[in-house]
């Protein structure tokens, strides 16, 4: 039997909280990964994208 595929299945939006974290970690360590890839960056645009999509859909 094979491993399963990460990202298979349902995924959890990106939330404000979340983001605020992975940007807080890079802002500690410039020169982390997490840092240098702009993970952080991605993070909180896709946290404002899934945030918007909420907001859209309660209308």
């Amino acid at each position: 039997m094979g491993k399963s595929k990460r990202g298979a299945g349902k995924s959890t939006p990106m939330d404000q909280q979340a983001a605020r974290r992975m940007q807080a970690a890079a802002d500690k360590n410039p020169a982390s990964k997490t840092a240098q890839s702009g993970a952080g960056r991605r993070a909180q645009s896709a946290a404002d994208r899934a945030s918007a999509s909420r907001d859209a859909k309660k209308r």
